[in-house]
């Protein structure tokens, strides 16, 4: 049982550099309309719970609908390596209710009904762009509607802008850092030497009290 107990951790140790599930995006949002910007971050994880289905963690900085530094938001959505059309709705939190449509490596996002504290006068944002599971980067444009009394257009004193604002979040791929060779090769190693351990041979004394 001691044997066991030592190659379960290995093996998921091992399994899990292995087998790595989650892809992690960076870069900036940028409103061109009103000249604001950010940093962004997109967490991908495709093992999950449920077969078919995804975690999204998706964090952008600095003032997001006039909030300074909202929390990230997780969202749960379908699998977008499935073949075919893929639509969801669902709630977004801080971003109101999501309808999320991918075909044809399309993706277009739409929220409504944003909490009051992001302004009431936000009728609907709109993100668009072209994304695969393999995508090492890629540019979302988007579009934010006003009922037209977008504070935001006074104080940039531009009227036309009143009902709407324009940009793009653009996200590169971070490179993972791996384990250094000789961790990779002495994970292996114990795991190797421990299930040969299993077989009673006298080097089973390596692992006895």
């Amino acid at each position: 049982m001691k044997q066991l107990h030592l190659i379960l951790p290995l093996f998921f140790i091992f399994n899990n550099v292995v087998h790595a599930s989650v892809t992690h995006y960076s870069g900036t949002w940028n409103n061109t309309t009103f000249q604001a910007s950010g940093n962004a971050h997109l967490v991908i994880n495709t093992d999950t719970v449920v077969p078919g289905e995804w975690e999204l963690t998706f964090d952008l900085d600095g003032d997001v609908f006039f909030i300074a530094d909202p929390a990230p938001e997780i969202f749960t959505i379908p699998d977008l390596s499935l073949p075919g059309t893929i639509e969801d709705t669902f709630s977004g939190g801080f971003y109101g209710d999501i309808n999320l449509k991918y075909e044809s490596s399309q993706l277009t996002i739409t929220g409504t009904n944003l909490p009051a504290e992001q302004g009431e006068f936000i009728i609907q944002t709109d993100l668009s762009g072209s994304f695969t599971p393999t995508s090492t980067s890629f540019i979302f444009d988007y579009i934010v509607w006003f009922d037209g009394s977008n504070p935001a257009a006074g104080i940039f004193g531009n009227s036309e802008f009143i009902n709407y604002a324009l940009g793009d979040i653009q996200l590169t791929k971070v490179d993972e850092v791996p384990l250094p060779s000789g961790i990779v090769l002495m994970l292996t190693a114990l795991t190797g030497l421990a299930a040969f351990s299993r077989r009673k041979h006298p080097i089973i004394s390596i692992f006895a009290e």
